[in-house]
Parts: C-alpha cells; sequence; structure tokens
C-alpha cells in the first residue's frame, strides 16, 4: 500500500468500509471474563485523546492528538491545559514530576519530523531528535514489506494509485506513538518508523528493536476496500507492524501492541527485552490494537479501537477473555487499582478537516469531539 496513508496511524483507523469488512472476519469471539461494569468517567470532550499517562495521585495526563492541547485532569473531574507544541501531540508517559510526550510534524520523502519532548514545572524540552534518526539511518529500509509470491500477471493489475506498489521497502517517516521509561532511558513505539527507539537521557537515540512484518490475507472485504483484482484473494502479504503502545512489565520486559494495518487477527503483541532488543510474540490474532497496560500479576489489556473491544490477556495466557465492550478505546492505563482508558476517541471529529489534513476523511460531521477518559475498578 502507500507508504503515507498505511503509517499514518489515524488515517488506517479512520475507514468506515474497513470498519465493516474487518468486524465481519474477526477472528471467533473471546471467551467473556467477568463483566466490567460501566465505568467512571472523567473527563469528556476531548480531541482525539489516543494516548494517556496516569500518576500515584490519581492525575491523569491525555493527549488530544488532532491538535488540542494535553490536559491535566485533577481528582474532581477539574480539567486544565499543561502543554502542546505545533505538531501533534501524544505518546504521554509520566514518572515522577516528570511528563514526556512525542511531538510528530509534517516531514517530507526525504525527511522526518519528530521529537521526544519533556514537561516539567511548565517548561518542556526537546530530549531526542527521532526525526533525524529515521532521516539518517532508516533502520527498516532494507525490509520488504506487501504481497509475497504474488503472480506477476496479477501484480500488473493493481491499481498502484489506490493501493501502492505490490512490495516495497521501509520508506523514511517517523510518527511517533508512544513511551516509556525504565530509569532514565525512554523507550518509543514509532508507528511510522515500525521500531521502538531506546533514547538516553542525554538524548543519544537508538533502535532497540525492529519489529517484524505481520502476515495477513487479503479477503474480499480488503480487495473490495482497495480495489484489489480477485487474483489477490487468498494472497499473502507481509504488513508494515505499525507499533502503537509499549509498556513496562513487572518482569521489567518492554510490551508493545501492533496495529499490522488493516488485516483483522494480523496485529499482535511482542515482548522485547530492554537490555538487548530480543523480540518475541507474546500474543496474536488482534486487529487495530491502539492501547496496552500490563497489570502487576502480569494480565495484559489491550484495547482494540475497530472492534470496540478492550481484551484481557490473564498471565501467562494468549488466549483472550473480553473485559469490556466500549466504543473505540484507544490509551490504556493501570493505577492505583484502577483501569484508565481513552474511549470514543474518533467521535466527533468533522469539523477538524481543514486543520488536520491527513485527518480522517470518512468520519461523520458531528458538533465537536467527543473523547472520554473512564477507568474501571480492577
Amino acid at each position: 500500500m502507500k507508504s503515507s496513508p498505511r503509517k499514518r496511524v489515524l488515517a488506517l483507523l479512520a475507514s468506515a468500509t474497513a470498519l465493516a469488512a474487518a468486524t465481519a472476519t474477526m477472528p471467533s469471539s473471546p471467551a467473556t471474563a467477568r463483566a466490567a461494569s460501566d465505568p467512571e468517567v472523567l473527563a469528556r470532550h476531548l480531541l482525539a485523546p489516543l494516548s494517556l499517562a496516569v500518576s500515584k495521585y490519581d492525575v491523569s495526563f491525555v493527549s488530544q492528538n488532532f491538535g488540542g492541547p494535553v490536559l491535566r485532569v485533577e481528582p474532581g473531574h477539574r480539567t486544565r491545559e499543561v502543554t502542546g507544541g505545533a505538531g501533534e501531540v501524544g505518546g504521554l508517559s509520566r514518572r515522577g514530576r516528570t511528563l514526556t510526550y512525542v511531538l510528530t510534524g509534517e516531514g517530507t520523502p526525504e525527511k522526518a519530523v519528530a521529537f521526544v519532548m519533556t514537561y516539567k514545572d511548565g517548561h518542556s524540552m526537546k530530549l531526542g531528535n527521532l526525526g533525524r534518526a529515521e532521516t539518517n539511518r532508516n533502520p527498516d529500509g532494507d525490509v520488504e514489506y506487501g504481497f509475497t509470491d504474488l503472480d506477476p500477471t496479477c501484480a500488473d493489475q493493481i491499481d498502484q494509485e489506490t493501493f501502492g506498489p505490490p512490495v516495497h521497502n521501509g520508506a523514511i517517516e517517523s510518527h511517533p506513538y508512544a513511551s516509556a521509561k525504565i530509569g532514565g532511558t525512554t523507550y518509543v513505539a514509532d508507528a511510522a518508523a515500525n521500531l521502538v527507539w531506546e533514547v538516553s537521557s542525554d538524548g543519544n537515540v537508538k533502535v532497540l528493536s525492529i519489529l517484524p512484518p505481520l502476515p495477513g490475507e487479503i479477503d474480499a472485504g480488503v480487495a473490495e476496500e482497495y480495489g484489489l483484482p480477485d487474483c489477490t484473494i487468498g494472497e499473502t502479504v507481509l504488513n508494515e507492524p505499525v507499533p502503537t503502545d509499549v509498556e513496562v512489565g513487572p518482569d521489567g520486559m518492554l510490551y508493545v501492541t501492533t496495529l499490522a494495518g488493516e488485516f483483522p487477527g494480523a496485529g499482535a503483541v511482542f515482548s522485547i527485552d530492554p537490555s538487548d532488543g530480543t523480540t518475541e510474540p507474546v500474543v496474536g490474532g488482534l486487529f487495530a490494537a491502539t492501547g496496552l497496560a500490563i497489570a502487576k500479576n502480569g494480565d495484559i489489556y489491550v484495547a482494540m479501537l475497530f472492534p470496540n473491544t478492550i481484551l484481557r490477556f490473564p498471565a501467562g495466557s494468549d488466549i483472550p477473555e473480553e473485559f469490556a465492550t466500549i466504543n473505540q478505546p484507544a490509551a490504556l492505563e493501570i493505577a492505583n487499582g484502577h483501569l484508565y482508558a481513552t474511549t470514543n476517541v474518533l467521535a466527533g471529529l468533522g469539523f477538524k478537516q481543514r486543520q488536520v489534513p491527513w485527518a480522517p476523511r470518512t468520519l461523520p460531521h458531528r458538533d465537536g469531539p467527543a473523547g472520554k477518559l473512564v477507568r474501571w475498578t480492577l
């Protein structure tokens, strides 16, 4: 597929037609565990709240990725603006009094624009230049994505204006989407670069792990959505992994969710050893996985935005249980005995199209942003 639509996470999540096709082909439904009760609503009218951080004092920080400021949500549901930037702000994580976030600007095919930032005591500072690292190195530039063993006569029938080239390598592009910290080191899941960056306290940026391509099968729904010829149905595509969240588990490992484009069941959770970058699959069969949280006992919670579902994988198991059905969940965090989530994250965004040209264009026009911050007691 064209590199820009596929790697821009928000554009990937926006297609209502892909949603309809995907939900019809989702893997069999997970088992239902103890049903979650209706959550407590902490904040409303949020603008694409795709990232979240929570302090030990029940203070939440919520991003508004389509151009709004980061909000601080205090007990009693009081909110105030914290910080923003000239670009997309997201990827929140919190350690002590320091809030870490990522800032993505509009790049070019030859230059990526993205930074890791810190915010403390009312001041923002640049920590690491991810865009420069991606531009200079393009770590997945040698990785091949796309169809495997597709007959050349079939490949010739693909409309590359709609789908992109049948086979392509990783392009120069950075769209950091989530961050996590261990000590003085910041780890960033970069959805466009298809990797996890390691950023030291002095701003040095290096690659920790390049996530592997994830296989998906073309079905009739995907073929129709992208105008693909019938000869592609049943063929395998190696998807760009598109990492969307990174969290630190109780075992000291990093855990990462992957979106894997529009292929139902191609998404996964990986574990990454922060000492050497060793990367292993943990669970698979996911679709539109945009958020991740790890409980102290090792239970894994995954938000799947399109299926409107939060899954729970009991510690040591790759068999999901349905924790909650809720509209458009995205970011997840566990803190203070609660599971926090942002929901309804793409609702009511039609009026933002002129301000954010790459924002979803298939969403209904509504009266304003309708994202929410909610939480359940675990």
